[in-house]
C-alpha cells in the first residue's frame, strides 16, 4: 500500500500518521498537539481543522445523498419520516465522525509534508516554549502567529507592488 494511503488511514483510525502508535484524539472534538508516543506534531497551526471539516461535510453529504436515493428508489417510507430520519442521522454521523475526519486530514498533511512546525507548549509563567525555548521562532504562541501572519502578508503584497502600472 502506498505511504500516502497508510498515513491517511492511520489518521482516520486516530493513530499518529508518523509512527502509527500514539492516539491523536484528546477529546471528542479536539486532537492533541503532538503524538504521545513519538512527539510528532499533530495540530500546529490555527485553521488546520478546516480540512477535517471539509472531509466531514463531504462524507455526510454522500451518506445523505445515498439515503435520499434509497428513499426515492425504494419508496416504502413516507417522505416526512424519511426526511426527519435523514436529518437526524446526518447530524449524528457528522458529530460522531468529526475527529476521525480531522485525523484523516492530519494524515493528508503528513502525506503532503505540510506539517513543519513543532507544537507550542508554553510553560507556566515563562512565556517560552517548553520544547526548544532557545531556538528562534519558538516564543509565545501569539508571537509565532504574528510572525507567520506578517510573513504571509509580505508574500501577498510583494506581487502587487511589482505589477503597479
Amino acid at each position: 500500500m502506498p505511504p500516502v494511503v497508510i498515513m491517511v488511514l492511520r489518521g482516520l483510525a486516530l493513530r499518529c500518521p508518523a509512527c502509527g502508535k500514539g492516539g491523536i484524539a484528546r477529546s471528542p472534538f479536539a486532537l492533541r498537539e503532538a503524538c504521545p508516543s513519538c512527539g510528532a506534531p499533530i495540530e500546529t497551526r490555527t485553521g488546520e481543522a478546516t480540512g477535517g471539516m471539509a472531509i466531514n461535510l463531504l462524507a455526510t453529504t454522500i451518506l445523505a445523498t445515498v439515503g435520499v436515493w434509497w428513499g426515492a428508489v425504494f419508496g416504502t417510507v413516507p417522505v416526512v419520516p424519511l426526511t426527519a430520519g435523514l436529518m437526524v442521522g446526518a447530524v449524528a454521523f457528522s458529530l460522531a465522525f468529526h475527529r476521525h475526519a480531522c485525523g484523516a486530514w492530519v494524515g493528508v498533511l503528513y502525506a503532503t509534508r505540510d506539517i513543519s512546525e513543532a507544537p507550542v507548549r508554553v510553560q507556566a509563567g515563562t512565556g517560552r516554549s517548553g520544547a526548544g525555548a532557545g531556538r528562534a521562532g519558538t516564543g509565545t504562541p501569539g508571537a509565532r502567529r504574528m510572525a507567520r501572519e506578517s510573513s504571509a502578508a509580505a508574500r501577498q503584497s510583494a506581487p502587487e507592488s511589482q505589477n503597479a502600472d
